[in-house]
């Protein structure tokens, strides 16, 4: 995550890494309310993708708690 943050700040500039962050953190909201609105993945993961990024966020649901496993491009 931190790593795409400084990559999209060195290629498109600091407003789009700072719409990436926020759709992250959106996402990531959006999960605390739906933890299964992901795509069922292998081993009990999950995957829901960023809207407008090419990045899915890959997290497991362990009892109340959402673990967030990567930030895949």
């Amino acid at each position: 995550m931190v790593e795409a943050v400084r990559r999209y700040a060195e290629v498109a500039g600091p407003n789009v890494a700072d719409t990436f962050e926020r759709e992250f953190d959106a996402t990531v909201r959006l999960l605390l309310r739906f933890p299964r609105l992901g795509t069922r993945g292998k081993s009990g993961s999950r995957s829901l993708r960023l809207d407008g990024f090419p990045y899915t966020l890959h997290y497991r649901i362990d009892g109340e708690l959402i673990r967030i496993l990567a930030v895949a491009h």
